[in-house]
């Protein structure tokens, strides 16, 4: 067993113990050869420094035998150069995890996993949090120095406020794979808090993890509008209506020479009608 302070870029066959911090979601990719793989990511910290230990398809196996706080030895494997520049390390096939008794490292800090309040993020940084899920966006797509990002947002509430939790690129899958409906309530850990224009949001990263499961939250209720009770400039209102028009998908170029798309449809109830507008991927419905 290797210290991680001593690891050097193309090292193999190594070992390394320590004490488990962080899990992330097992995200998927495709291969080169059209296959479907899988990728996970631990956060690994011994009494000399911290490490990020990738997990392949092969190696999924030990997902559902670790927990964050274990301590765990990993061996059989190589060293490399992450796409941030640090070092970390990768498991081959034939690595394995095996977790450990506290007493093979009594120097190890306890592990530690606290909740942070909604209300109490006011600063950039990393917190774990328990919410209800109020929203969730449809997919969205934007241009940034020639690539393609997407997006799914998530309205996020505990019982003392309210915040957006964004999903980027890869991670949009997660709603589908952990089958993500709104009222669910979940536990994100290592949540990054993120301040722009003055206002403070969440998103996922690449250590993070998000667990479905029964916490204990208030309950959700939207209040439903009547369409003559809309007023402008009213933000994150729920309507019902009956479809009464269809309009036609226009396209349109943006600044930046992509292309978009808009749609409106007529909406009616008891009391009114409205025209909502959709953009981009709403605009399949």
């Amino acid at each position: 067993v290797q210290n991680i302070s001593s690891l050097i870029e193309g090292n193999g066959n190594i070992s390394i113990q320590g004490r488990l911090l962080a899990i992330s979601n097992i995200k998927t990719f495709t291969t080169k050869k059209g296959r479907e793989g899988k990728v996970a990511n631990l956060t690994v910290e011994d009494a000399t420094g911290k490490i990020r230990v990738v997990m392949w398809t092969d190696n999924m196996k030990y997902m559902n035998r670790i927990e964050e706080g274990n301590i765990i030895k990993v061996t059989n494997l190589e060293v490399r150069k992450g796409y941030t520049g640090d070092l970390e390390v990768q498991m081959r096939p034939n690595s394995a995890i095996q977790v450990m008794p506290e007493e093979v490292a009594p120097d190890l800090p306890a592990y530690e996993e606290k909740i942070t309040n909604l209300e109490d993020i006011t600063e950039d940084g990393e917190y774990n949090v328990i919410v209800r899920i109020t929203k969730i966006s449809t997919l969205r797509e934007i241009q940034k120095d020639d690539k393609t990002l997407q997006i799914i947002t998530l309205d996020i509430m505990d019982k003392t406020g309210s915040m957006e939790f964004t999903l980027w690129n890869n991670d949009t899958k997660l709603v589908e794979t952990l089958e993500l409906k709104e009222n669910d309530t979940i536990k994100i850990i290592k949540a990054r808090a993120n301040t722009r224009y003055e206002q403070v949001s969440l998103s996922n990263s690449w250590n993070g993890r998000i667990v479905k499961g029964d916490y204990d939250l208030p309950e959700f209720k939207p209040e439903i509008l009547k369409l003559d009770q809309a007023k402008s400039e009213q933000e994150n209102v729920c309507v019902i209506g009956v479809i009464t028009k269809v309009y036609d998908t226009i396209t349109f170029e943006k600044s930046d020479g992509s292309t978009g798309q808009v749609r409106s449809i007529e909406i009616t109830d008891d009391t009114d009608s409205i025209r909502v507008t959709l953009w981009n991927k709403e605009t399949e419905i």
